[in-house]
């Protein structure tokens, strides 16, 4: 499973991951805001914190609902055209740029 091998530290797994649910998240993200351009910003972050808390995936549900909550509670958050991130509009940058962080070790509960 992508999710497995990407906790466990393959970078090219999580880049797997974000290319088989980037335009999906971002057409979740469409419904939801009025400002186009924010859209891949949204789902940037998305993918940003679901990285970040990868190691706390249960895996009780599939990947891309637990994915789709994240997705929703990031566009829930108040968002300027100023304020969001512009590091990239590369659709593999999250990929690349959230690679340098190591995840957290995993739990074994």
């Amino acid at each position: 499973m992508l999710v497995e091998r990407t906790v466990a530290g393959d970078q090219k797994a999580y880049e797997l991951l974000v290319i088989k649910y980037q335009r999906r998240i971002e057409r979740l993200i469409g419904r939801m805001v009025r400002d186009t351009d924010l859209i891949e910003d949204i789902a940037q972050e998305t993918f940003i914190r679901a990285y970040r808390a990868l190691s706390q995936f249960r895996g009780e549900a599939q990947f891309y609902t637990w994915l789709y909550r994240i997705a929703v509670n990031t566009a829930k958050k108040p968002w300027s055209t100023s304020s969001a991130t512009r590091s990239s509009r590369n659709p593999h940058f999250v990929a690349a740029a959230t690679m340098k962080k190591k995840l957290p070790a995993s739990r074994t509960n």
